[in-house]
């Protein structure tokens, strides 16, 4: 993995677990594209945005383990297990994700999740922008 890419996207994913949108939001380039396999569609900044704040506002002690990168052109292929408590409910989640993230100029510019909606928790927009 480039230094580049390895840098941002580990500052992209502590960004999420610490809660920073602020970072997030810097992170990403103004024309990101994001797409997850849940749903299919690509969708832009503002929306992505928008799940990562409802991330922060509804679930608990979220944050990443079993966290494997690997080298890509271009990017980082990132696989990780999303774990956190449904603030509303209790839920667990315990949610087994892969990322692909393009990076340039030390920003996101794409990036794909793939994850299986059926291993989330009741209420948790999986992928949904």
């Amino acid at each position: 993995m480039t230094d580049e890419a390895s840098a941002v996207a580990e500052d992209f994913f502590t960004a999420i677990s610490s809660g920073d949108l602020d970072r997030v939001k810097a992170i990403y380039a103004d024309d990101v594209v994001v797409w997850h396999n849940t749903d299919k569609a690509e969708k832009g900044k503002d929306a992505s945005v928008g799940t990562i704040a409802w991330l922060f506002d509804n679930i608990a002690d979220f944050h990443y383990v079993d966290v494997n990168n690997v080298a890509i052109p271009g990017g980082v292929f990132r696989r990780h297990t999303c774990r956190g408590v449904v603030k509303a409910t209790g839920q667990k989640i315990d949610l087994a994700v892969a990322v692909v993230a393009e990076v340039k100029n030390g920003q996101i510019v794409r990036l794909e999740e793939y994850l299986d909606s059926a291993q989330g928790a009741s209420g948790v927009p999986l992928g949904a922008d």
